[in-house]
């Protein structure tokens, strides 16, 4: 299994290496990943790299995810001090009820694509998965 650059250096950073620091990754004409060590000795073993390609996807995608919630629950509902006066009823009880529905849901949804990404067997897999969003 070879590796695209993205891939390649996120598997690189999961190892705990930082680009820019200790290596630069670029690709070449042919497709091959060049890279670069800047503090020689350090280099990880191929089959390293290979293996954290994975959880470095899984972990990017479920971060990206997350993100993705957390902007929708505030592009709804506001900054957490909007959200303190909503979840005490100052903009009625509706609007309350709405947003803890809307809140549960949402973080359901994104719970429920984070375990697919957590099973997915491999970087296609994890590619594939879609959070299907409610409507809040």
């Amino acid at each position: 299994m070879l590796l695209d650059l993205p891939s390649a250096a996120q598997a690189l950073q999961y190892l705990g290496y930082v680009s820019g620091v200790d290596f630069m990754a670029s690709e070449q004409p042919n497709g091959d990943i060049n890279v670069l060590w800047l503090v020689p000795g350090q280099e990880p073993e191929p089959d390293a790299v290979l293996a954290a390609a994975l959880p470095a996807a899984k972990a990017q995608r479920i971060a990206a995810i997350n993100a993705d919630c957390r902007a929708r629950l505030l592009a709804r509902y506001g900054p957490a001090e909007e959200q303190v006066s909503r979840s005490i009823g100052v903009y009625g009880a509706q609007e309350q009820a709405d947003m803890a529905a809307g809140i549960a849901a949402t973080i359901d949804a994104s719970n429920t694509a984070a375990n697919a990404v957590l099973a997915a067997a491999d970087i296609a897999a994890v590619e594939a998965v879609s959070v299907s969003w409610p409507a809040i």
